[in-house]
């Protein structure tokens, strides 16, 4: 075959999209897969659950600034959820990964 002068990267593409052409699937190994999301960095823990507390959509429940919310209306008290402010002094870290993946049953 004449060199045309193609990087690797160039000719992998080439040679994916001319057998996406035929009946056939791709070979395993022609399929690339996509570039995973770059990690975001943050400079302190604090940043880091800020983002986390964003993400999830927690304000909806504990509140702006997870300062005490709204009431529960699960709840058999029907309290309000809790403020994120002293969360520290009540739960471990591993306990509280856990409240947050499993949530609380039954409801208090």
């Amino acid at each position: 075959m004449p060199n045309f002068g193609l990087t690797d990267e160039q000719a992998r593409a080439l040679t994916i999209y001319m057998l996406s052409l035929t009946a056939e699937s791709l070979p395993a190994t022609y399929v690339i897969p996509p570039t995973p999301p770059a990690q975001t960095v943050y400079a302190t823990a604090v940043e880091r659950g800020r983002a986390v507390f964003e993400k999830y959509g927690c304000a909806g429940c504990h509140g702006e600034g997870g300062v005490g919310g709204r009431k529960n209306w699960n709840a058999q008290a029907g309290e309000e959820e809790p403020s994120l402010g002293y969360v520290k002094m009540y739960y471990d870290r591993d306990r509280l990964k856990g409240l947050i993946r499993d949530g609380r049953q039954p409801v208090p």
